[in-house]
């Protein structure tokens, strides 16, 4: 069976509203993420990109359809078992803690033997070194983001990697030899969120979300065609009410 045949994530027509909010975020999201596979989600800022990433998280929850798994409901696999590993656009970095300690972090959780090494070790492979004692919060953006790789590196559950809006913050030609060291070797999916379709080249499949519900599906070159020739995300703007909440969350 071809890798890319075997499907890790799967949203089925999946909507998303927020309370007091009259209309919906996104409707009827329907996607799926397999082995091998690499898929984008492409839409314009706050119209639900990271909301798509925090129901992944766990960190909200659909309005209506399904969310799966390897074909389970995500909501009912426990959170130590489900192989998703997730690089927020804000890093989710603890931002009082040094980068040592953010590295080391997830190690102590599990409680594995051998910290103190295996931390060491992802710092010198991300190099982080002349950083390693500094508080996260004083990092630069591409310092973070290896801080964040550094410490999803130190897992081998992981089937699943999705990275919201990525390129967002840190400079695209800084990011992708970070990415690739991460990347090298694991045979995973990996779903990628971002507002600019140019930062989506790398993927196999790019979803085009405009107007809250997927508008286009093809590979990246057909997608970008699409967004220019039919200006999709200049004809809808953001619901006031919806871009509230998005804020406040």
């Amino acid at each position: 069976m071809n890798l890319t045949d075997m499907c890790i994530l799967t949203f089925d027509n999946v909507s998303k509203k927020y309370p007091y909010v009259k209309e919906f975020l996104f409707k009827n999201l329907s996607f799926s993420v397999s082995k091998g596979q690499r898929v984008g989600i492409v839409a314009e800022k706050q119209c639900g990109k990271s909301s798509v990433v925090k129901i992944i998280a766990q960190l909200t929850k659909q309005t209506e359809g399904q969310v799966l798994l390897d074909g389970k409901d995500l909501f009912s696999v426990p959170v130590n078992k489900r192989g998703i590993g997730i690089v927020f656009d804000d890093f989710a970095l603890m931002p009082g803690k040094t980068v040592e300690k953010n590295v080391a972090f997830p190690l102590k959780v599990r409680k594995e033997q051998n910290i103190e090494q295996k931390t060491s070790m992802q710092i010198e492979k991300f190099g982080l070194q002349s950083v390693a004692k500094t508080k996260t919060k004083k990092l630069l953006p591409v310092e973070k983001l290896a801080t964040a790789l550094a410490r999803l590196d130190s897992r081998t559950d992981i089937e699943l990697v999705v990275f919201d809006d990525l390129f967002a913050k840190v400079d695209r030609q800084q990011a992708l030899p970070l990415i690739n060291l991460f990347l090298n070797d694991r045979e995973v999916g990996i779903l990628q969120t971002s507002s600019e379709i140019d930062h989506l080249t790398e993927c196999d499949v790019v979803h085009v979300v405009a107007d809250g519900t997927i508008a286009f599906t093809g590979s990246f070159d057909e997608a970008k065609n699409y967004i220019e020739r039919t200006k999709c995300f200049d004809k809808f703007g953001i619901n006031e009410d919806i871009k509230k909440v998005l804020q406040d969350n």
